[in-house]
């Protein structure tokens, strides 16, 4: 008996944390286990589900949430004890999802079920053309079984030639969708993947005026800044925010829960930090956040390999 595994892929901003999170408000009775993955060891996307414990990230509706850190394999292992109907991982925005892939297909007891990025159309058509994240992009795409499109916008050729998934159809036909796709056991050509030397850094206890931000943010792309994301103190008004940017459009929304006060952002190589120096006040900061995902599937892989090789 093996657990289908849904992998949910798409760039920085894409949409896919949204996703996730009406997944779980509308499981249709089924018991889900998500992976949840963010650059480094701060996982926003991870603090603002809003059933999320302290402990265990046990969900209210029976499902669980998990946080994906280091260790894959441990993820995988602790994924598969809670018993789920389906597993659904979120990639983080730069991972490689053929990678993803192969890792699920590996690993034992699991089988991967659908493979599904999300396409921010407001955006692709520039990021596909960058010098620095069109590979990466474009390969999430080209990896898919299906697209899941979100915002409006023109849709280059790669985008149109793959099958595409209305979000509210999946949301309704959930357990169609995630328990009886077909096996992709088939052989997966090893995707080439050059990551580019992202500047990655983050904030603690940050305070900014909201207005003040969003020029601020006016700015940010031509800085070199590709994501902003998570939880900051409003001076004009003392409450907590919650903001996402990124490639221009910046959401800002009061939040009533407490979440941990952090920004996380992500630039491309040669952005200078700096750049929020003065404008935003902050307690810490720290950087060097490598996305450690890519060593943990390198050490999955190889142990799956390992094993092979000796049964």
């Amino acid at each position: 008996m093996t657990t289908p595994v849904t992998l949910v892929s798409g760039y920085l901003g894409a949409g896919k944390t949204t996703l996730i999170n009406r997944m779980l408000e509308n499981t249709a009775g089924l018991k889900l286990t998500v992976l949840v993955n963010d650059f480094g060891e701060i996982n926003i996307d991870a603090a603002l589900i809003q059933s999320r414990t302290a402990d265990t990230l046990a969900l209210t509706n029976g499902c669980a949430c998990c946080a994906l850190n280091d260790d894959l394999s441990q993820a995988f292992a602790t994924a598969i004890e809670t018993s789920p109907d389906c597993i659904v991982m979120e990639g983080s925005g730069v991972a490689n999802l053929a990678r993803l892939k192969r890792a699920a297909n590996g690993y034992p007891g699991l089988r991967l079920s659908a493979a599904i990025t999300l396409v921010d159309a407001s955006s692709i058509n520039g990021q596909l053309a960058n010098k620095f994240i069109g590979q990466t992009v474009a390969e999430q795409i080209n990896s898919a079984d299906k697209l899941i499109i979100t915002r409006e916008g023109s849709l280059p050729d790669i985008v149109t030639a793959k099958p595409r998934l209305v979000e509210d159809e999946l949301l309704k036909d959930l357990a169609l969708q995630l328990l009886l796709a077909p096996d992709d056991s088939g052989e997966i050509t090893s995707a080439t993947h050059n990551m580019p030397d992202y500047v990655r850094g983050y904030f603690e206890n940050a305070s900014v005026s909201r207005d003040q931000l969003v020029q601020l943010l006016d700015n940010a792309k031509t800085a070199g800044l590709l994501r902003l994301k998570g939880v900051f103190a409003d001076t004009d008004t003392g409450q907590m925010c919650f903001v996402q940017w990124s490639w221009g459009n910046t959401e800002i929304t009061h939040i009533e829960h407490l979440h941990p006060q952090q920004l996380v952002f992500i630039g491309l190589p040669g952005f200078d930090e700096t750049f929020f120096d003065g404008r935003v006040t902050i307690d810490g900061r720290g950087g060097d956040l490598e996305g450690a995902l890519d060593d943990a599937l390198d050490d999955a892989l190889n142990d799956k390999m390992e094993n092979n090789n000796h049964a």
